[in-house]
């Protein structure tokens, strides 16, 4: 075999190397955007609950039951932490961990057992609730965005 053709054919390894590296970084890439779109049904489905949880607050007199604070736990809070950021799930178990006491503290009040009126702790728990959620869900919104994830 001459020099030429040693060199065709290193040429031709070449040409295939370069070719299959290109294919494989093609399919990390698919792949990578595969796990962003299987990432952001769960994470929508999070934010339409701090959503519907937000509106909770919508009257003057209404604040979540106990039900419905178990029930943003379970479809908000504890899943938060498999698909956002600790700084986002952490946010996130902190406002179900506030609701959770003015809960109690309300019911304290209604019940004659604190001593005090009902209205400090639920306007404490509207107006906490309230700005907590409108400055977290942007972030959500945008942990959510295909194009971060």
């Amino acid at each position: 075999m001459g020099s030429i053709e040693i060199i065709a054919i290193s040429i031709l390894a070449l040409l295939v190397s370069v070719t299959s590296a290109f294919y494989a970084k093609r399919a990390v890439d698919q792949a990578a955007w595969s796990n962003r779109v299987n990432l952001h049904e769960p994470r929508k489905r999070i934010y339409e609950g701090l959503v519907l949880y937000r509106h909770l607050f919508g009257d003057y007199d209404l604040h979540p039951t106990e039900d419905e604070i178990q029930d943003f736990y379970v479809k908000v809070a504890m899943p938060a932490r498999l698909y956002f950021p600790a700084e986002i799930a952490d946010e996130i178990y902190g406002i179900y961990e506030t609701s959770f006491a003015f809960y109690k503290r309300i019911e304290a009040a209604e019940s004659g057992e604190s001593g005090g009126s009902k209205w400090e702790p639920i306007n404490q728990f509207k107006e906490q609730s309230i700005s907590r959620l409108d400055n977290l869900i942007p972030r959500v919104i945008a942990a959510t965005e295909l194009r971060n994830t």
